[in-house]
């Protein structure tokens, strides 16, 4: 079930299903965590990915942001939208950002439970992806006008219940050790209200690796 206006007393965990890298993903992940008011807070995010971005992400900003005045320059148009993108990649998530805030005022523990491996996989290829040759590829005006094309895509699937998007064989795998990783916290917590904050195609659990702790679903936007 996918809640949007009440939350149920008693539930141990709740998932939080967010559509990353959205404008105000910080300041949305951090409202709800007040709302809950969770003991601890668990976010589909990697150590890997954390210190990765610490390190690499100022000069992957540096290089984007010195391709983009060559381009305009040379009065090439930048799609902003695509900019903004390529940009939330080499940043820390939002919803991290909102869930670090939370957790720093509440003195909540924050842990990132997600594989390491399959962040490494990705990130890895990050210094061919933001070469100059391929930036300025992606960067060129498209006028495809899909900012907020992943919200109404996010809603449409929740509420039909329709597979509009794939579940892969690696959100499984990934699904599986977070869900290990969660039930060791909430014996660690005794009982105390957990929230776990993923993407929103996670919100799906087609295989039921969550149902073991009867969580409380919620896709925040509506």
């Amino acid at each position: 079930m996918v809640v949007t206006v009440s939350l149920q007393k008693g539930s141990l965990l709740y998932i939080l299903g967010v559509v990353h890298r959205e404008e105000g993903v910080g300041d949305l992940v951090y409202s709800w965590l007040s709302r809950i008011s969770p003991a601890a807070v668990t976010i589909e995010f990697s150590r890997y990915g954390l210190t990765f971005r610490k390190e690499y992400g100022p000069l992957f900003r540096e290089r984007t942001e010195s391709v983009v005045q060559r381009m305009m320059d040379e009065g090439v148009d930048v799609d902003k939208d695509i900019l903004s993108s390529l940009l939330a990649v080499v940043e820390q998530p939002g919803e991290y950002q909102g869930a670090l805030r939370y957790s720093g005022e509440m003195r909540a523990p924050l842990y990132l439970i997600d594989m390491d491996y399959f962040s490494a996989a990705r990130l890895r290829k990050m210094t061919e992806l933001f070469s100059e040759e391929n930036l300025r590829v992606a960067l060129l005006e498209s006028g495809t006008g899909k900012k907020g094309m992943e919200r109404a895509l996010a809603r449409l699937s929740l509420r039909s219940g329709l597979k509009i998007t794939d579940y892969t064989d690696e959100m499984l795998i990934r699904d599986r050790y977070m869900s290990h990783r969660i039930a060791v916290l909430m014996k660690y917590h005794r009982g105390g209200t957990i929230v776990h904050i993923t993407g929103w195609r996670h919100l799906a659990d087609p295989y039921g690796v969550f149902e073991q702790f009867h969580p409380i679903k919620v896709f925040p936007y509506d």
